[in-house]
């Protein structure tokens, strides 16, 4: 799946760039600009942004296998671990408001793409337009702000197109120093999510500054993917000192799938400074609310020897995260 996200990223920016008007030298009132962007991710902790994490401890550690296979596992020690990333990738057409002077079906086109915390954007962006009327910049309270709204210039856009979203929910298990021996569980539940999206975003620009926010929607089917590696007992040998009489290594691989209509909420913010005539450094924030997610951790059953999966109803989930990088602006 990640070479196909990859893939898809390239042919979309490809898109993208090649839908830049073909008229010369750019005008000064043209509303788009071409760029290329490169950055990163980090989770937050808390406030339900997931991130990884592990813990171990060293004692009595006891776990219970639920159902009708219910006892006692003493461990040295666990590991407990759960991640989630997202992925995918969006082609998107801006219309800048109240320019239909200069909005064309092939202006406005971008791309952008992530995959393993690395975002990639190409094409073109919108640029601040307007200006503050005369009026209000005379009445600022001081003569620095007076200059700052004389240098300012804003925009407003709405954004269609077509995007896809995965997101990896992981969770693992870990126990070490029982009568079992090694015994591990690893649940990976992807959600694949493909539909239209919709936005608003606005522009603001002022010397070397700028800011940028758009709301998005993003609604459409949802395949999602359940798959579970279990290793019960890696050390088990009947009859072995200090091990088990009965209990036997065993290795369970199991597959759960599901289909749904699920929908996205996202708010995206970035301010820039514009360090070279070419070149800026951008940080940051997008808030992303999900429908129809499911957790890997819960989804577990302790069920010995072959764990097994719980299907869990999906639900509504909200997380955030920072992103930075470097754009090139042509």
């Amino acid at each position: 799946m990640p070479r196909r996200v990859l893939t898809a990223v390239l042919l979309a920016f490809a898109l993208a760039t090649g839908a830049r008007t073909s008229s010369g030298e750019e005008t000064p009132d043209r509303p788009f600009q071409s760029f290329f962007r490169v950055g990163g991710a980090a989770f937050v902790q808390g406030g339900g942004s997931p991130s990884l994490w592990s813990s171990s401890t060293t004692g009595a550690e006891v776990t219970s296998f639920g159902d009708l296979h219910t006892f006692n596992v003493f461990f040295d020690n666990v590991e407990v671990g759960t991640s989630r990333g997202p992925s995918g990738v969006e082609l998107m057409k801006q219309h800048v408001l109240f320019a239909d002077d200069t909005n064309t079906w092939r202006s406005g086109w971008r791309a952008d793409g992530a995959i393993e915390g690395v975002y990639v954007s190409g094409g073109e962006e919108v640029v601040g337009a307007w200006q503050v009327s005369p009026e209000t910049r005379h009445a600022a309270v001081s003569d620095a702000f007076r200059h700052t709204l004389e240098d300012a210039r804003f925009s407003g856009y709405t954004t269609v197109g077509v995007r896809y979203a995965k997101l990896e929910d992981d969770f693992s298990f870990l126990g070490l120093g029982s009568i079992l021996g090694k015994t591990s569980v690893a649940t990976e539940i992807d959600h694949n999510l493909v539909g239209p999206q919709f936005g608003l975003g606005a522009v603001a620009e002022s010397g070397m500054w700028r800011f940028e926010g758009v709301l998005l929607a993003l609604l459409g089917y949802q395949r999602v993917e359940y798959q579970q590696y279990g290793l019960f007992g890696e050390e088990a040998i009947p009859g072995a000192l200090n091990r088990s009489a009965v209990a036997r290594t065993t290795r369970s691989k199991q597959e759960y799938g599901e289909e749904n209509f699920a929908r996205n909420g996202e708010v995206r913010l970035t301010a820039s400074c514009q360090v070279t005539s070419n070149v800026r450094v951008d940080a940051g924030w997008r808030g992303v609310t999900a429908s129809e997610l499911h957790n890997a951790a819960s989804a577990t059953a302790w069920t010995a020897p072959s764990f097994g999966i719980n299907p869990q109803d999906g639900k509504s989930e909200t997380f955030d995260y920072w992103t930075f990088g470097l754009t090139y602006v042509y």
